[in-house]
């Protein structure tokens, strides 16, 4: 008697375990899910999933002054005993702004499951917003040389335009450390030879994020008055003084979401 009994508990839990079997057409549809850990919230949005597809929104909210690097590449997408990845390229979010991606999960041989989750493994790293800073030398325009460098940055004057009452100038830059560099143009003033100084027009551009060997473009635009200087006949300073820091990532740890099934709306799907 003791020996039925165990057998019929095991069978009961092994039909509980397996995954049931749904028809080819069927769609779940899921509910919103979302998560906040440390300042950084994620959102999954508009997911479903069926027999040979699985796609959701993706937003990531960072309320915190360091930068985000998201890697979906990484994440895993756990369906019971099954596990589907994502091709999607790495993305940035800076501190305190958003970013919102679309995922496409592959590798599965079904979609349709009641209770995935979205595992972040080591998909997620952060990186400080203040790094050390590389002192650079300030720059004359025009200039004697187009090229300087200091630290992990290398500097290149690509173009130059000078009319009475407004300045552009083209930089290029590549970081050639191991860790990430961040070129912030807001962080960049032009200085008459008085002295005064004035800010980047440009200020308002987002910092540029480079990692190893990477290269980038920005600008350094002067706008002032020809009552105050011509400076088609005047010669200007650039004074980098903050723009140039560097950052290192390390790991950034997020609980996984459970994406749970919108029973109404699936039900109204199928």
């Amino acid at each position: 008697m003791r020996t039925t009994a165990l057998l019929a508990i095991f069978l009961i839990g092994l039909t509980a375990s397996a995954q049931t079997a749904y028809k080819a057409k069927h769609r779940f549809i899921y509910s919103n899910a979302s998560g906040t850990t440390g300042g950084i919230t994620v959102e999954v949005m508009d997911a479903i999933g069926e027999l040979t597809l699985c796609k959701f929104r993706m937003k990531v909210t960072n309320k915190t002054a360091d930068y985000l690097f998201v890697d979906p590449s990484r994440f895993r997408y756990v369906m019971g005993d099954a596990v589907a990845r994502f091709k999607e390229k790495p993305f940035v979010v800076r501190p305190f702004d958003s970013e919102a991606k679309t995922l496409d999960a592959y590798g599965a041989s079904t979609y349709q499951h009641e209770s995935p989750v979205l595992d972040f493994a080591d998909g997620l790293q952060m990186a400080p917003g203040m790094g050390r800073v590389t002192a650079m030398d300030e720059f004359s325009l025009p200039a004697s040389t187009n090229a300087m460098s200091a630290g992990p940055f290398k500097l290149n004057l690509k173009d130059l335009s000078k009319e009475t009452d407004k300045t552009v100038a083209r930089f290029s830059v590549q970081y050639t450390g191991s860790a990430v560099g961040i070129v912030d143009p807001s962080r960049i003033s032009v200085k008459l030879p008085s002295g005064q100084a004035f800010a980047n027009e440009k200020s308002k551009s987002k910092p540029v994020l480079l990692e190893a060997g990477g290269t980038d473009d920005f600008s350094v635009v002067a706008e002032i008055p020809a009552k105050i200087a011509d400076m088609q006949f005047t010669t200007l300073t650039v004074a980098w003084n903050d723009a140039f820091t560097e950052t290192a990532k390390g790991p950034f740890s997020m609980e996984g979401l459970r994406i749970a099934v919108d029973q109404e709306r699936t039900k109204k799907a199928n």
